[in-house]
């Protein structure tokens, strides 16, 4: 993924589980997977990467995330997957600074008004 100094994201690579923001189909969807395309997004200031899954912060601080979802990585309150960049409503309202994604889980760090910073985690969590 990149992102521009005009807030717009792009993504190219591989396609599956939707973390490049679109679905592709047919015949040549690998070459369509590496053709680079816009994602959909408003005011972006920064994007996070997982294995299958992205993310994007907007200027309000906002987190959306979109791709695998099989145990709840993305944090949209399904286990469905998304080509679509969905906002985290839980940390809506928080700051949300910086996020790593691994195989199956995401990490975020708010900062509070007040400079209090807090730490979320959410997906699988089989070893704890």
């Amino acid at each position: 993924m990149a992102l521009t100094t005009q807030g717009k994201v792009y993504a190219w690579g591989s396609y599956d589980n939707a973390k490049i923001g679109r679905v592709c189909k047919g015949r040549d969807k690998v070459e369509a997977g590496l053709q680079i395309k816009p994602l959909n997004v408003k005011d972006a200031v920064d994007i996070f990467v997982g294995k299958k899954h992205s993310f994007y912060t907007n200027k309000k601080g906002n987190l959306y995330g979109w791709g695998c979802n099989n145990d709840g990585q993305l944090g949209i309150g399904t286990l469905d997957d998304t080509h679509l960049p969905t906002l985290v409503k839980e940390l809506k309202g928080l700051k949300v600074v910086q996020v790593a994604g691994g195989s199956n889980h995401t990490v975020a760090l708010t900062i509070a008004d007040d400079g209090e910073a807090s730490l979320y985690a959410w997906g699988c969590n089989v070893d704890g």
